[in-house]
């Protein structure tokens, strides 16, 4: 259940949630198969002077940050990260400039659900 966290500027991000949501939707379900309803959404809107982004971002540079449960290729991480900025500028003509992307594998004794760790649910016991 892939965890995605967005930080970018409150202005920003006050009409985009969806655009965000749509375009990471796209990305993850093409690259991995995994469907919307398992992915979650937390949103970061932050004042201006709390993201520094320095050089040549503009006031809409945001960070995507998604956690995923470890085990995916490198090749398929690489497509993922690929798509997201594709689709990022596509829905919202935010170019890579403006956008960072962290993506977090973690390992199954680092997680826990429906009461048991990643591990336990992994071998069945």
């Amino acid at each position: 259940m892939p965890q995605v966290k967005i930080y970018s500027a409150a202005e920003h991000l006050a009409n985009r949630r969806d655009l965000f949501i749509a375009a990471l939707n796209d990305s993850l379900i093409e690259v991995t198969g995994i469907t919307a309803e398992k992915i979650v959404y937390r949103f970061f809107p932050m004042a201006e002077s709390d993201l520094c982004a320095l050089g040549e971002r503009s006031a809409r540079f945001s960070v995507v940050e998604i956690t995923v449960f470890a085990g995916r290729s490198a090749a398929v991480k690489t497509q993922l990260i690929e798509t997201i900025f594709v689709q990022v500028e596509k829905h919202l003509q935010l170019t890579a400039v403006d956008l960072e992307i962290m993506l977090w594998d973690i390992p199954p004794g680092n997680y826990g659900l429906r009461g048991t760790t990643g591990e336990k649910l992994r071998s069945g016991t």
